[in-house]
C-alpha cells in the first residue's frame, strides 16, 4: 500500500520544483500553504472532449477556490474564460459539485481554449507552472480521408477533438494534395487514433505509414534580399544553425513565445550569444527554431513584425526540401526597407516576402534532412535494443536506465496465446522475444519402456 502526503504537506516540497515564481510573494505563500483563501491557481494536466459537455479540463487546484461561473485567466493563451460548471470524477462518472477548494482535483467545463500543461489563475502576471514535456516528437504519419464526402466536416471535428485530448498527435493539411495528415509516435499510436475515429461511426481510408523527417542546414548563409509582390518593400535576412544546447532549451520549454524577454536574453547570453541578438528574439518555433531581429533605426518595423512572424511560422512548418518541419534554425532579420504608405505593406505583401527570403536563405545554407531520432531498422538485430527476461524483475530495467546503459526501458504485458494463434493463422512473424515464456512449459521427447 502506498501512503501519500496530504496536499497541505506535499505542496511545501512540490511547489518549489514545479513553480518558478517568487515563493516569498503572496501567491507563493498561498501555494506553499495550500490556502483556500488565496488566489485561485490551478495546473491543468488532462483534457477530455465530451460530445455533450464539450472540453473538460482536469487538474490540481493548488491555491484558492473555484466556483461555478468564475471568470479565470489561462496564462499560456492569455485569455479570460468563464467556468461553466465545477465537477469531480468518480471513476468514469462526473459529479457536479459547484465548488472546490485548494488541494482537490476539479474537472472544469466551459474552458474551450484550455490545454494540458496550462496554468489557470484568478490573477494575471504571475509565473506559470513548469510545462508538460514529451520525450519524443511524432515520427510516423498517415493520410486520412473520409470514405463518404458528406462525412468530411465530421472527420475534421473528430480530429480536432483527438489532438486536444492527445498533444502527441499532430494534424495538418497538405496544401498541395489536400490530404489530412496525422502524425504520431509510431504505428501503434496511429492505429489507436484511427480506431477512435472509427468508433465514432466514421468510415475512413488511411494510407500506408510514412516516416516524418526534419529539415535543417549545415552552414550559414546570407544576407538574402526579397521584395514584396508589389515591389515596394525589401526584406534582408540571413540564417545560421542553432547549437544543440539552444535547441534543447526550446524543446524543454525554457524558451517559448511566452517566456519573459529578459529571461530569454539571459539564457542565450549563457550560450555565448552576442547581446544584440540575445535581446532581439521576436519569434520562437517549438521544434527548435528562433527568429531574431538586429536592425538599426528601421521605421514601421513593429507594425510589420506580425506579418513577418507569420512568414517565419509557415517557413518553419514547410521546409524547402521535403515540405517537412524545420529544426535548429536561427533566422536573423538583417535589414528592412518598408514603403511609407501602410496600404503597401499589408499582410498580403510582407508575409509571402518574408517566407520567400527565409526559404532563399535555407537553400543557400546546404539544407539537409534529419531522420527520426530512434533510428531503429530491423528490431531483430539492432544493437540498440536489448531484452531482459521477466524473472530478473523490474529492478533490472530500472538499474540499466539509471546507470546510463540504456536510455529508456519498457515493461510489457505477457503475450496471450490468442495473439500467437492469430499471427500464425495470418502467416505473420511475432516481434522478437514476444513469445518468450517464463516459466517454460514442460515439453520434450517422452520414452516408454515396453519390456
Amino acid at each position: 500500500m502506498c501512503i501519500r502526503d496530504s496536499p497541505d504537506v506535499a505542496q511545501k516540497y512540490r511547489i518549489p520544483k514545479i513553480w518558478p515564481g517568487d515563493l516569498d510573494s503572496d501567491v507563493g505563500k498561498a501555494l506553499l500553504s495550500c490556502d483556500d483563501n488565496g488566489p485561485t491557481v490551478m495546473m491543468l494536466t488532462n483534457i477530455n472532449v465530451d460530445p455533450q459537455a464539450g472540453v473538460i479540463a482536469t487538474g490540481r487546484l493548488f491555491s484558492g477556490t473555484v466556483n461555478d461561473g468564475d471568470t479565470v485567466n489561462l496564462l499560456g493563451v492569455k485569455r479570460d474564460e468563464r467556468v461553466q460548471s465545477v465537477n469531480m470524477y468518480m471513476g468514469v462518472h462526473r459529479e457536479i459539485v459547484g465548488k472546490f477548494t485548494a488541494g482537490n482535483i476539479p474537472a472544469l467545463l466551459g474552458l474551450e481554449h484550455a490545454r494540458a500543461g496550462e496554468t489557470l489563475t484568478s490573477v494575471k502576471d504571475i509565473a506559470q507552472f513548469e510545462s508538460i514535456k514529451y520525450v519524443s516528437e511524432p515520427v510516423i504519419s498517415v493520410a486520412v480521408e473520409a470514405k463518404h464526402p458528406k462525412d468530411l466536416p465530421k472527420l475534421v471535428e473528430a480530429l480536432r477533438r483527438l489532438t486536444i485530448e492527445d498533444p502527441n498527435l499532430v494534424t495538418r493539411i497538405n496544401e498541395e494534395s489536400g490530404e489530412m495528415l496525422i502524425a504520431g509516435m509510431g504505428v501503434l499510436h496511429l492505429e489507436v487514433a484511427t480506431t477512435l475515429l472509427q468508433d465514432q461511426g466514421l468510415e475512413i481510408i488511411t494510407s500506408q505509414p510514412l516516416v516524418n523527417y526534419r529539415e535543417t542546414i549545415v552552414s550559414s548563409a546570407g544576407p538574402v534580399m526579397s521584395k514584396s509582390p508589389n515591389r515596394h518593400n525589401k526584406i534582408f535576412m540571413r540564417v545560421e544553425p542553432l547549437s544543440e544546447d539552444v535547441i534543447d532549451l526550446i524543446r524543454n520549454g525554457k524558451i517559448t513565445e511566452n517566456t519573459d524577454k529578459k529571461t530569454v536574453a539571459s539564457l542565450l547570453r549563457e550560450q555565448g550569444w552576442e547581446a544584440d541578438e540575445a535581446k532581439g528574439v521576436v519569434a520562437v518555433h517549438s521544434n527548435g527554431n528562433l527568429m531574431v531581429e538586429v536592425t538599426k533605426g528601421v521605421q514601421f518595423l513593429q507594425e510589420s513584425m506580425d506579418s513577418m512572424r507569420s512568414g517565419f511560422e509557415d517557413a518553419m512548418q514547410n521546409g524547402p526540401l521535403a515540405y517537412e518541419y524545420c529544426r535548429g534554425l536561427k533566422i536573423i532579420l538583417h535589414h528592412y526597407v518598408p514603403h511609407e504608405d501602410p496600404a503597401h505593406r499589408t499582410y498580403a505583401q510582407l508575409m509571402p516576402a518574408s517566407r520567400r527570403v527565409m526559404l532563399g536563405c535555407l537553400f543557400s545554407a546546404q539544407p539537409t534532412l534529419l531522420e527520426p531520432i530512434l533510428g531503429i531498422g530491423d528490431a531483430r538485430y539492432d544493437n540498440r535494443i536489448d531484452f531482459i527476461a521477466g524473472y530478473h524483475g523490474l529492478g533490472s530495467i530500472e538499474k540499466k536506465v539509471n546507470s546510463g546503459e540504456a536510455s529508456v526501458g519498457f515493461s510489457l504485458f505477457a503475450t496471450q496465446m490468442e495473439d500467437v494463434i492469430s499471427f500464425a493463422d495470418k502467416k505473420l512473424t511475432m516481434p522478437p522475444k514476444s513469445t518468450w515464456f517464463d516459466p517454460k512449459p514442460l515439453d520434450g521427447l517422452v520414452a516408454y519402456d515396453f519390456e
